[in-house]
């Protein structure tokens, strides 16, 4: 069809509301579990168009759950796990299967002040994988805004994003492709100061020259890192910066 029915519409914003008005230091992972599993199966039912007119406000919506309970401050004690944010990323992981990658991250937050923030929560190392998946979408689309990414966040605001998508490196699936894109990205930013690029070029080098012995882990680290290059240098949205082409 190409309308949501309304009892199915109901359903998807019911989940949505427990998801958002849930008080999470109390919930349990099958509380959140029920919340996804039907939103999941509401968006596996419908596909084109009959999905679209409510997963762009349903991304919209779970991603501010998300954006209450990333980690602002370097402060904060830390901490690998959180329910609210484990459930509104699921969530947004199971439209974006339904939906595609590039059709819902067009509904992702662009606000700068969430860059280093993601950065941060994703540096905490979330125990969920859809949740580092959807925290890595997130950051690849904040790092194509026009803002200045050294002016913003600082130098280190760069050296972290490298290292948030070097800790998915590894993994295996969505996530590993996910952070090769984001990584990609973050490459072709012409605002990167020529030092924090160099650093960010020599290190993907170190890690195709350390495959060489074989090892299996070192050989998906320099798999990964000769993808974002390669991606880097092959995307069409922007020329790669200098440094990236010389290397």
């Amino acid at each position: 069809g190409s309308s949501m029915e309304a009892k199915d519409r109901a359903a998807l914003w019911a989940a949505i509301d427990r998801i958002r008005e849930r008080e999470w230091p109390a919930a349990t992972s099958e509380e959140s579990l029920a919340e996804v599993e039907e939103i999941g199966r509401i968006a596996r039912a419908y596909q084109g168009r009959a999905l679209e007119g409510e997963a762009g406000p349903a991304t919209r919506a779970l991603l501010e759950v998300a954006s209450h309970r990333l980690v602002r401050d370097s402060a904060e004690p830390p901490s690998s796990s959180d329910a609210g944010l484990d459930a509104s990323c699921s969530a947004v992981y199971e439209l974006c299967s339904a939906r595609g990658v590039k059709a819902t991250v067009r509904s992702f937050a662009h606000e700068a002040r969430d860059l280093e923030a993601v950065a941060r929560t994703l540096a905490r190392g979330p125990g969920e994988w859809r949740t580092r998946y959807v925290l890595l979408l997130w950051l690849g689309m904040l790092l194509k805004n026009p803002f200045d990414v050294e002016t913003t966040v600082g130098s280190r605001g760069v050296e972290l994003a490298t290292e948030c998508c070097e800790a998915s490196a590894a993994d295996a699936g969505p996530c590993r492709e996910a952070s090769a894109r984001c990584l990609a990205t973050l490459l072709t930013r012409r605002d990167v100061s020529p030092e924090a690029l160099g650093a960010l070029v020599s290190r993907l080098g170190t890690l195709v020259v350390e495959a060489r012995g074989g090892v299996h882990a070192a050989v998906l680290l320099a798999d990964w890192a000769l993808r974002a290059t390669a991606s880097a240098l092959k995307t069409g949205e922007r020329s790669p910066s200098p440094g990236v082409a010389a290397a």
